[in-house]
């Protein structure tokens, strides 16, 4: 037993002396008190074993760990073989450009504020890691797993997070300047108040992610899933949404002035007040939206699907509806002047008090069935008389709006009696 201590003892002093560069000190005195550190068995342990499982290191100054785990990333990254600091306490560390190996384990680990410059975490395990504040500029987190991190305030800049797992993280505040979330999974997570500008989601999960009041402006978000996301009061200014799946999103308040949003599934969203000023919505679907006061102004909704949607005083002024479905929405109040409505479909819209003052129509535009039509303002109107079923829908309402033979009968009694 005795043998086997001084064995261990004699383990840890050449451990001590090679992993944490204890020979860097001049002090005799003080490299026997870091020999001595109770934290210098769980360096020797990482060194050896590459564990180092719920580990604080007591007594060992920062920069040998640091060279610990430097030199033991390096070392088991040659040999192909994950590494074990789950739980490990690894705060305001310099671990700048380490290349870890793959799938090595950091869950629950404490990374708070530590300096992670170009360091490499591919396919890692960081589920419940807590990186908040620390610096992640251009480091590499591609297809590692970060369910329930803690990443507030970080510095994501230019980090690549393509296929990455950041279900239920938390990403408030942090600044991701051209970071890349490619295909990453960030369903639940917390973005909210975060600038995202220019950053790319391009085939990202983002099912009922919090995006509000987040800076999205030029962010890339082709063929993103956002379904059920909020994203209100959210800038959009110029964002690429082709292709994006928003069914049933909380867009109140938001700014998509000059995105695209070509072929966006927007089914079911809460679009009020929302700003689509010079919008592309070409081929985009609305059907059954609530896009009550919207702005469209001079937004392009070539073949767009509006159908059922909630359109009540939306503003359309100068827009391209050509071969949009209009038929069933409510467009109380709606003003539509000098929008091109060339072969759109209005039939049985309500059309109570809608502006049409210099609209475009054609002998394709469908009115049939349409509701208070003659309440309608067409002042102005290009092709309007070219229009056969908006012609015949005046012509009938205003047929209706006769009194009848008996309400005439009556009207003439009651004047005969007065």
């Amino acid at each position: 037993m005795k043998k086997f201590s001084k064995l261990m003892l004699v383990g840890l002093t050449l451990a001590s002396t090679s992993v944490l560069g204890f020979g860097d000190f001049e002090d005799e005195n003080h490299l026997k008190c870091m020999r001595q550190a109770p934290g210098a068995w769980q360096i020797f342990k990482l060194s050896l074993f590459g564990s180092a499982e719920n580990a604080t290191f007591p007594g060992v100054p920062k920069r040998c760990v640091e060279h610990a785990v430097r030199t033991t990333a390096a070392k088991f990254f040659a040999k192909n073989r994950s590494l074990n600091l789950s739980g490990c306490q690894l705060n305001d560390l310099n671990l700048s450009n380490v290349v870890f190996p793959n799938h090595t384990d950091f869950s629950g680990a404490d990374l708070n504020n530590a300096n992670l410059y170009h360091a490499n975490f591919k396919e890692a395990n960081l589920t419940r890691v807590n990186l908040k504040e620390t610096n992640l500029y251009h480091a590499n987190f591609k297809e590692a797993n970060l369910t329930d991190a803690d990443l507030r305030k970080a510095n994501l800049k230019r980090a690549n997070f393509r296929e990455a797992n950041l279900t239920d993280a938390d990403l408030r505040k942090v600044n991701p300047l051209k970071a890349n979330f490619k295909e990453a999974n960030l369903t639940g997570a917390n973005l909210s108040e975060a600038d995202l500008h220019c950053v790319n989601f391009k085939e990202a999960n983002l099912t009922r992610e919090n995006l509000r009041k987040a800076n999205l402006k030029d962010a890339n978000f082709k063929q993103a899933n956002l379904y059920q996301a909020n994203l209100k009061q959210a800038n959009l200014t110029g964002a690429n949404l082709r292709g994006v799946n928003l069914r049933n999103a909380f867009l109140e308040d938001a700014n998509f002035k000059k995105a695209n949003l070509t072929d966006a599934d927007l089914t079911l969203a809460r679009l009020r007040c929302v700003n689509f000023k010079e919008a592309n919505l070409t081929g985009a679907n609305l059907r059954k939206a609530n896009l009550n006061c919207a702005n469209l102004k001079e937004a392009n909704l070539t073949g767009a699907n509006l159908s059922k949607a909630n359109l009540l005083k939306a503003n359309f002024k100068e827009a391209n509806l050509t071969g949009a479905n209009l038929s069933e929405t409510e467009l109380v109040g709606a003003n539509f002047k000098k929008a091109n409505l060339t072969r759109a479909d209005l039939s049985t819209a309500l059309l109570y008090n809608t502006k049409f003052e210099k609209a475009q129509f054609d002998k394709n535009t469908n009115f049939d069935g349409a509701q208070s039509i003659a309440k309608a303002n067409f002042t102005g109107a290009v092709g309007a008389e070219n229009c056969p079923s908006l012609q015949r829908e005046l012509k009938l309402q205003r047929e209706l709006s006769k009194p009848s033979y008996w309400q005439q009968f009556c009207g003439a009694i009651s004047a005969m009696i007065q």
